[in-house]
């Protein structure tokens, strides 16, 4: 994992034991943890529209000078604290973040064995919600982050690469994964 000070801090901070129980209804989980991924193109993101229409729609973003990476981050970013039934600290909400990214990584390991992703979790500093979102990584364009995730000095912000041990940071019984 690649975090910002502010992130390894969220991650570090010791968690009540009160803090670390969470009630899920069953739709709400499912619905985190198996988004409807959709490939356009060389893209993947989470929609439920039709592929003609998400098509049309990578091709305006593309006319309006994104590249794929753009609309891969657009289109795939998730508040955390939307599919819970109650708010959760952004320390919680980070842990919740990165274990679900696992989740996802493992399902796009199948849909996608080729691809490689990136995993992107943040945190604003003045409104605690958290954000997932990821993108495919390609040779030929630009990551979405800065390499120098200081840089973003009003949000915590850190993420993990599909290849590399995705052990869920501040999850003791998270999941590894490693391609191979």
């Amino acid at each position: 994992m690649v975090a910002n000070r502010a992130m390894k801090k969220l991650l570090e901070t010791k968690l009540a034991p009160e803090e670390q129980k969470i009630i899920l209804s069953i739709g709400e989980l499912q619905e985190l943890l198996f988004p409807p991924f959709k490939f356009v193109g060389d893209c993947t993101i989470l929609a439920d529209e039709p592929l003609e229409i998400l098509r049309r729609g990578l091709e305006l973003y593309k006319k309006d000078g994104y590249d794929h990476t753009w609309y891969e981050a657009g289109g795939t970013k998730r508040y955390i604290n939307d599919f819970l039934s109650v708010p959760v600290s952004p320390e919680l909400g980070v842990r919740i973040a990165f274990l679900v990214a696992q989740t996802w990584a493992m399902q796009l390991k199948v849909l996608d064995a080729d691809g490689k992703y990136c995993f992107i979790v943040s945190c604003d500093n003045d409104e605690p919600m958290v954000i997932l979102r990821f993108h495919k990584i390609r040779l030929n364009e630009p990551r979405f982050l800065c390499d120098d995730l200081e840089g973003y000095e009003s949000e915590a912000i850190g993420y993990i690469e599909t290849g590399e041990d995705l052990t869920a940071p501040g999850c003791a019984d998270s999941i590894r994964l490693r391609d191979g």
